[in-house]
């Protein structure tokens, strides 16, 4: 196949869920790897590229994507999405950060016996606690705050829309606090 690249038949073929869709879309990528490499920095532009990658996929693949013609523009501009979202969790992990440092500082020490037993014991009461909700609120809440996966990488994964993520995480937190409030009263 020479260079010159029918957007019309990559999405066409990527629709259809045909194996040379894929390995076109890729070259699109690959035309287009020099300005998004500026954009991402060297250090993280392949997991980024690969995220970008798949939601321009997904969006091919659900139909939300129509106007071939424009399939680079769209994928700059999922690019510049996906860097504005990386740029805000890096930045709100730097601004916790000393948060985190200053609370492990003032909490007792796991290295002692008594703390151990503490941290144990915390811990076994967070897992009964989240054994009790629903399995979408108990996964949205992991997620999120135990594995530190971003609002978007879940919404994709759970195939739901930001709305109902940010409805979910909020009615999650208010469960878990409510059962959290139930034990301590009953104890």
């Amino acid at each position: 196949m020479s260079d010159y690249i029918r957007f019309t038949d990559v999405v066409s073929n990527v629709a259809s869920d045909r194996p040379e869709g894929y390995e076109q879309l890729y070259r699109v990528f690959r035309m287009l790897s020099a300005p998004l490499r500026r954009q991402f920095g060297y250090q993280d532009f392949e997991d980024r590229l690969h995220d970008v990658y798949l939601i321009v996929v997904e969006s091919i693949r659900s139909g939300k994507f129509r106007e071939p013609a424009a399939l680079p523009s769209y994928i700059q501009g999922v690019a510049r999405f996906v860097l504005c979202s990386h740029v805000n969790t890096r930045s709100r992990r730097r601004r916790l950060y000393p948060t985190l440092r200053h609370w492990h500082a003032t909490h007792i020490s796991e290295h002692d016996p008594e703390g151990a037993c503490w941290k144990r014991e915390q811990r076994d009461i967070m897992r009964k606690l989240l054994a009790e909700l629903n399995a979408r609120e108990r996964d949205i809440l992991i997620r999120f705050y135990i594995d530190e996966q971003s609002k978007e990488e879940i919404c994709r994964d759970l195939s739901i829309t930001e709305t109902q993520f940010r409805l979910g995480k909020s009615r999650a937190k208010a469960h878990l606090t409510r059962l959290g409030a139930e034990r301590l009263a009953a104890a």
